[in-house]
């Protein structure tokens, strides 16, 4: 035995050491193996950081989509196989009908820009509002979505290519294209639009910092055609203050603008060529995003932006960085100055796009929002930190993915109550096996803290209650000794009430056959890798799937009387395997004898054989524990995890 133990670990070291980096972009889950969302890897979590979530959209990835984290990187939620296609930017939780909601853009890209709408989901993770461009125009843009006006309205941004004379620019044989930038105020409710406002007939392309000609034209068009249209401006953000007016972020004037709410007129500009205000040490900002208000009177102003400093052609400072800025209207001249300023992680280079600054706590929208914790999410550099108001980093997390950018990044707690029911796999070397291993999980269910678990050999026995297990990271395992042929679990919460369960006429238990276990150990079996292979296995002699080979699964009923034998809902008092016994009193008798005897040499039994796992009231006693991040599924190692290698969550820690 320890011979093969030792053989096992070996042969588990060679396939962790095959892994290579790229695999590890990702995370494989037995219950859920179509998910494969990103891993969050943790590098810095330190006292004084912020509970609650991580929230993450990211994309040019393989696997784009939203994502929920918590602080240790354990995946809560993926938008991967719940939604459908297209990037999703901007994923938060924002405050809708006086609840918390989810919101986001979901959308195509074209070029620099995006063509898409945007979703208001509920705390079930059900869509619950669409929210589309309104009078005529293109589809929204991915850069801006807000809730305003206690979540009545929405401020969506539209990129629209209008023909324009750019004949003082260069294109005069024939008619010139300038991308305007235009944002709308749209009733969510009813899709009225409330207000638009376009950047045309108040911000001249004369304001731009990117030239017609030059080398930034592959990215901010050269004005051909409709296609190819001058993005001159490059509106990013747009946020709405207590008064109703508007502040904008372009990216290519380099400036921030103070925008009326009554006729759109230009009250203020910040930065770029015409600023308004003088520039104290450290404000000056280029190539910026995610500008947002903190604080707002007739005499000040304190808003917050994502400094990205530099378009990879030119850079306006040595790095980005998250900026507060105090902007004081009383002042001659008015001044701008720089309140604090954070930067990323040692050695990562300039965010040239993308990014996002977040305040939390108490004083988020207040004069001391220096007082307050900053969140960060670093663009193109696919980094999450959150700084101390002295700047000390207190948490930061990446996300190793070739390619990975988060538009914006967030922070929030949030309850969710998914409709969706858990997902368990069930899974045992051979039906004479010394153990079946349940691998289970709930995709959103923040809630969750406990899983029971529960096994029976036939689609008519009742469950035989297995245990409990705590819920560790995305997704638990449990080791059940002997071979159970079906299995079923239970969610449960912090007061082991239940919260849902997994199907229940019961998952099969996976075994492989004689063949296919020389490939399988304990936990599992070796994945094959298909995806990129220049040519797919044939089917040879004995890989069709006979009629014996057929799973075998129980038949699904909304009213499985199996259930109300052995689960923790309170159906009954009674336990209705005693109504076998109940039909008269000699048959009462006859059975309240059996009952004692097979009691009496079971508690004999049960004192030096039976392990206290497969009593109804053991909590955690069995071998229980999460693997080693599994993050392909095409290399999936099969043997033994050594115990020294298991980890509770699926992402490597370093506490600092």
């Amino acid at each position: 035995m320890l011979i093969l133990t030792v053989a096992s670990y070996l042969i588990c070291l060679v396939s962790l050491l095959g892994l290579s980096a790229a695999e590890a972009e990702y995370q494989f889950f037995y219950s859920r193996p179509e998910l494969y969302p990103p891993v969050l890897q943790v590098d810095i979590l330190k006292e004084g950081a912020t509970p609650g979530y991580v929230f993450v959209a990211p994309h040019h990835i393989e696997r784009s989509g939203a994502a929920i984290y918590d602080n240790h990187g354990n995946l809560v939620w993926t938008s991967l196989s719940s939604m459908g296609g297209g990037n999703m930017h901007s994923f938060r939780v924002c405050q809708y009908k006086g609840a918390d909601h989810l919101c986001f853009f979901r959308g195509d890209q074209w070029s620099t820009f995006y063509a898409g709408e945007v979703l208001i989901y509920s705390n079930e993770l059900v869509p619950v509002a669409t929210i589309k461009a309104q009078n005529g125009r293109p589809a929204i843009d991915m850069h801006e979505n807000s809730l305003v006006d206690d979540g009545r309205a929405m401020i969506v941004n539209i990129y629209q290519s209008e023909r324009y004379d750019l004949s003082d620019y260069g294109i005069s044989d024939g008619e010139g294209w300038v991308r305007n930038g235009l944002f709308q105020k749209i009733d969510v409710a009813t899709g009225e639009l409330l207000f638009e406002w376009s950047a045309l007939d108040h911000i001249p392309p004369s304001e731009s910092y990117v030239a017609l000609g030059s080398t930034e034209g592959v990215t901010a068009g050269e004005g051909f055609d409709a296609g190819g249209a001058w993005d001159y401006l490059h509106l990013n953000a747009v946020d709405q203050n207590a008064d109703g007016d508007y502040l904008l972020s372009c990216r290519h004037t380099q400036a921030l603008y103070k925008v009326s709410g009554q006729d759109g007129r230009i009250l203020w500009r910040l930065g770029g060529k015409r600023s308004d205000f003088e520039l104290g040490d450290g404000v000056a900002f280029g190539y910026q995003h995610d500008a947002r208000w903190r604080f707002s009177n007739a005499s000040t102003d304190i808003i917050t932006l994502f400094d990205n400093a530099s378009d990879s052609f030119h850079d306006t400072a040595l790095r980005s960085a998250g900026k507060i800025i105090r902007l004081d209207h009383d002042s001659t001249p008015p001044r701008a100055t720089l309140l604090a300023a954070f930067e990323g992680p040692d050695g990562m280079p300039h965010a040239v796009t993308q990014g996002s600054v977040q305040v939390l706590g108490e004083h988020a929208a207040d004069a001391n929002v220096t007082q307050s914790n900053v969140f960060i999410g670093w663009g193109q550099q696919p980094y999450v930190t959150e700084h101390l108001p002295s700047g000390e980093i207190v948490f930061q997390a990446r996300l190793p993915a070739a390619g990975a950018n988060v538009y914006r990044a967030y922070r929030f707690n949030f309850t969710a109550h998914p409709l969706d029911s858990p997902a368990l796999y069930t899974y045992a070397l051979d039906t004479d096996a010394a153990a079946t291993m349940f691998y289970m999980s709930w995709n959103g269910a923040t809630e969750l803290a406990q899983w029971r678990v529960y096994g029976r050999q036939n689609c008519t026995a009742d469950w035989t209650d297995l245990g409990t297990v705590d819920k560790e990271g995305f997704e638990s395992v449990f080791e059940a000794p002997g071979y159970w042929a079906y299995g079923m679990v239970e969610a449960l919460d912090q007061a082991a009430r239940p919260l849902g369960r997994s199907a229940t006429n019961g998952i099969r238990t996976f075994v492989p056959s004689p063949a296919l276990a020389q490939s399988c150990g304990r936990i599992g079996c070796r994945m094959t890798r298909l995806r990129g292979a220049a040519t797919a296995p044939s089917p040879g002699e004995g890989q069709g799937q006979d009629q014996d080979q057929l799973r075998g699964g129980c038949p699904f009923t909304r009213d499985d009387k199996t259930l109300k034998a052995g689960l923790s809902v309170e159906t009954s008092d009674v336990d209705p395997r005693l109504g076998t016994f109940a039909r008269g009193g000699l048959l009462l008798f006859a059975g309240l004898l059996v009952c004692l005897v097979l009691t009496v040499v079971a508690c004999y039994y049960y004192d030096g054989h039976v392990p206290r796992l497969l009593t109804s009231t053991s909590t955690s006693t069995s071998t229980s524990h999460a693997l080693v991040p599994q993050s392909d599924p095409e290399l999936e190692p099969m043997v033994e995890w050594p115990e020294n290698q298991a980890s509770r969550s699926h992402t490597r820690l370093h506490v600092v």
